[in-house]
């Protein structure tokens, strides 16, 4: 009796078996032998062989001999080649960019960083990018040829086709087409952009403090305000990638509210804290000034969301001890009902680090797609 079995059945049940291997190997943390893949397949050791023999040649799994000092052919181990390809993360504002490297699964390998910039000409900031790559390349020993993505963040809404269409930062970056430049000198490399913040809220709801399943607001506090919602464990985009901009309405004070800062004594934003953090009564004051314009805003995304958590990323120096005690009782005096206030350990690279980890998460649907 002839078999009802097809070529196309075979090749399919060829790739399921390459995708189980695959998926195995990339969420170990250790080379496996083909009796553990075996077992963690439920693929009978002859078959996980088969693939794996296909796979060490796609450059995508590696392989280890190791003597086990008994008779008989040595080990093999395999593992997922994480270090075969490159993944870039830059983080581009209008005075500042930040960059790390990582390998196919976003650990970082490489940082650089650079300030005190004026990036507001878009031709600058191309270029500037562009060196920042070269200089992440470099330092990481990375081949430039098996970079596989570049995301690049920026203070900007993004639309769902991945497009900036909206800068109240930096505007010339809109007009004069960025993105399209970026996209033009690295033709060989997926590039994709997103909101800084809405990275940074990435990395928080993956790896940061947000519990899955919650929802949040984080608000970030830097070079300006920012923020993003989380809803059920999801970076909330909106129909036109604009979640979340609630610092574009004038009248909620985001925009001019580091002024305050430098209103009274203190000459710059990182001093205004020092001398609060050391109890100096007109620091604290320009301190409390500033979490006061700060709170409206966040206590209206808050009524809107009604999140289990207010997550608080500050990347101003000194600016950990004095303001999150007094922006969380701005807000709450705002709120009909109490939340949770939580400061963020996720540090100044959050938006690189949302990136590395969102590209990784492409590259293993597509290899296991």
């Amino acid at each position: 009796m002839a078999s009802d079995t097809t070529g196309t059945d075979l090749a399919m049940m060829r790739r399921l078996n390459e995708r189980a291997v695959l998926a195995s190997l990339w969420d170990a943390d250790a080379a496996l032998t083909s009796t553990q893949l075996a077992e963690a397949t439920g693929l009978s050791r002859t078959t996980v062989e088969a693939v794996l023999t296909d796979l060490v040649d796609t450059s995508y799994v590696t392989v280890e001999t190791t003597r086990t000092g008994r008779a008989g052919r040595p080990a093999r181990r395999y593992a997922f080649a994480a270090a075969g390809g490159s993944l870039i993360a830059v983080d581009i504002g209008p005075g500042a960019i930040t960059g790390l490297a990582g390998d196919l699964r976003g650990a970082p390998v490489a940082r650089a960083a650079r300030w005190e910039m004026d990036l507001r000409d878009p031709e600058v900031a191309l270029s500037t990018i562009r060196a920042m790559v070269d200089a992440l390349v470099q330092d990481g020993g990375l081949d430039a040829r098996r970079i596989d993505s570049l995301i690049v963040g920026m203070p900007a809404v993004i639309d769902p086709a991945g497009v900036p269409v909206l800068s109240h930062v930096v505007p010339a970056w809109i007009t004069g087409d960025l993105r399209t430049g970026v996209m033009a000198a690295f033709p060989s490399v997926t590039v994709s952009f997103d909101n800084d913040t809405k990275l940074a809220a990435h990395l928080e709801a993956m790896s940061g403090s947000v519990v899955p399943g919650e929802t949040a607001v984080l608000l970030r506090t830097g070079h300006r305000i920012s923020a993003a919602s989380i809803i059920n464990g999801e970076v909330a985009m909106g129909a036109n990638g604009a979640a979340g901009e609630i610092g574009s309405l004038a009248n909620i004070g985001w925009r001019g509210a580091r002024l305050a800062l430098t209103a009274g004594s203190a000459d710059t934003v990182a001093g205004a804290f020092e001398a609060a953090d050391e109890g100096d009564p007109n620091a604290l004051d320009a301190v409390r000034a500033f979490a006061e314009q700060i709170a409206l805003g966040a206590a209206a995304m808050a009524l809107t969301l009604d999140p289990h958590a207010i997550i608080l990323n500050t990347t101003i120096p000194r600016s950990e001890s004095t303001l999150p005690a007094l922006l969380q009782d701005a807000i709450a005096r705002r709120l009909m009902f109490p939340i949770e206030f939580r400061l963020s350990e996720l540090g100044p690279d959050a938006p690189c680090r949302g990136a590395l980890l969102r590209s990784a998460a492409a590259v293993r649907e597509r290899l296991l797609s």
